[in-house]
């Protein structure tokens, strides 16, 4: 039988993972074993190794051709040399052909690994190359190395431990949720008692995107940070995040001064998203710019995130209904919660929705 012996710093797993290992095992055929390192060789930082372990395990599970060993994860040592790794399921698996897989850049330096050439002998190198990069073809010709169809993103763990993306299982993001871990103290900081309003919007934006077909991923993000200009005062310009030069990136930044002091958060908060967390996505950045007002046509993203944040389960009250109707379906779903919203807010003294871009939104779905 083939093992294909998948090790790496998974800090944290993410689909290109996945994605990697279904590519090799589909063209390999065999079983594919994610062996997760203590700490990179290659790397300075890592999440515990319990975590590390249970993500794995999470991103994993429903793969029959999948499965995982925490030899690294127990090793006496912390850094942990492939060449023990290999020899150790060399001798597990006597009878068995033994592949061993990594991505472009550390092929393009395998020659610098610790006993390199016995590894390639013990196992046959599988290479998953990166985007736009070049291989040193004299280590590809030297270590007999197998190119395997398919294209590595390089930056993907990175950009989730900043909350840039969130290309992982959505199981291993209510993990990272659920135990603090990467960019969760840094909300938590940020929101204060907020948090759990924004967390549940970010939950429900993610099943609301997931039921309609649409990228669950990018509305969590969308979800979680859409409040994030709420926790600053807007009226000290001494500071740099003040809403002066959030305004001054729009055309229509007479319009945005205008705004009501409660609605002024959806565009400070675009700032905030850009300098801090660096999200540079549109839809993203719209979807947090209109989740207050709403206006005139818009996109799935804004309407989910305009939706999730007024039906939150957190505020209170039965929104099951209006819940249902969005993952039902996301564009008609809209109508029935901007209705709910507007009579409520019309029962109000003072009205919400006393500017330009509520008045735009209703008039351009509700009339």
């Amino acid at each position: 039988m083939k093992k294909i012996l998948f090790g790496g710093a998974f800090d944290p797993i993410h689909n290109g993972h996945i994605n990697m290992a279904l590519s090799a095992a589909k063209q390999i055929g065999g079983e594919v074993i994610f062996i997760p390192s203590k700490v990179s060789v290659w790397k300075t930082k890592s999440v515990d190794a319990k975590s590390k372990k249970e993500m794995v395990e999470l991103a994993i599970k429903d793969y029959d051709c999948f499965s995982m060993s925490d030899f690294e994860l127990t090793h006496k040592d912390n850094f942990v040399y492939s060449i023990l790794t290999v020899r150790h399921f060399a001798e597990l698996y006597p009878n068995d052909e033994l592949y061993f897989l990594m991505g472009g850049d550390q092929a393009n330096k395998f020659h610098l690994w610790s006993e390199c050439e016995t590894i390639a002998k013990l196992s046959q190198i599988l290479v998953f190359p990166r985007k736009n990069e070049d291989f040193q073809n004299d280590n590809i010709k030297r270590f007999n190395m197998k190119i395997i169809d398919g294209v590595q993103r390089s930056d993907a763990s990175m950009n989730i431990r900043r909350f840039k993306e969130i290309d992982s299982p959505y199981p291993v993001i209510e993990y990272i949720e659920k135990n603090n871990l990467y960019y969760i103290p840094r909300l938590k900081e940020w929101y204060g008692k907020r948090y759990n309003h924004v967390s549940s919007v970010a939950d429900l934006c993610y099943r609301i995107a997931k039921a309609n077909g649409y990228d669950a991923q990018k509305a969590y993000i969308a979800g979680f940070l859409h409040d994030l200009g709420k926790m600053v005062d807007l009226d000290d310009e001494s500071k740099d995040y003040s809403a002066e030069k959030t305004f001054i990136d729009y055309e229509l930044n007479g319009a945005f001064r205008d705004l009501p002091k409660y609605a002024v958060h959806q565009v400070s908060g675009v700032y905030y998203a850009k300098k801090d967390y660096e999200i540079d996505d549109e839809e993203i950045l719209n979807a947090i710019l209109w989740h207050c007002t709403g206006r005139d046509n818009m996109t799935w993203i804004e309407k989910i995130v305009y939706a999730a944040d007024k039906i939150d389960p957190t505020r209170g009250y039965d929104s099951s209904k209006l819940i249902e109707a969005m993952m039902n379906d996301v564009e008609s779903g809209f109508i029935t919660v901007l209705k709910a919203n507007m009579e409520y807010i019309n029962s109000k003294a003072n009205k919400a929705s006393d500017n330009i871009y509520t008045e735009k939104c209703v008039n351009y779905y509700l009339k």
